[in-house]
């Protein structure tokens, strides 16, 4: 079950990626929304461009969908 969450953050992240040329121009300060329920539904939590965040609470390990913004780069580890 691990693997096909990991497996789903990873396309997702893959789908919303741009090229490396748009990366430097101006971004919004929000990278990425996570979110508990798939279709981006339940619980969220805004991840800002630039920071490490550590997740607690409904999301620490149950994240089911995520929202990457144009021109934002997000790793989940």
């Amino acid at each position: 079950m691990l693997v096909t969450k990991i497996f789903a953050l990873a396309l997702a992240t893959l789908v919303a990626a741009e090229s490396a040329e748009v990366q430097h121009e101006a971004r919004d300060n929000n990278a990425a929304t996570l979110y508990k329920q798939r279709d981006f539904r339940g619980a969220s939590r805004r991840v800002d461009n630039g920071r490490c965040t550590n997740l607690k609470g409904p999301l620490r390990d149950n994240v089911h969908s995520i929202r990457v913004e144009r021109r934002s780069d997000c790793y989940l580890y």
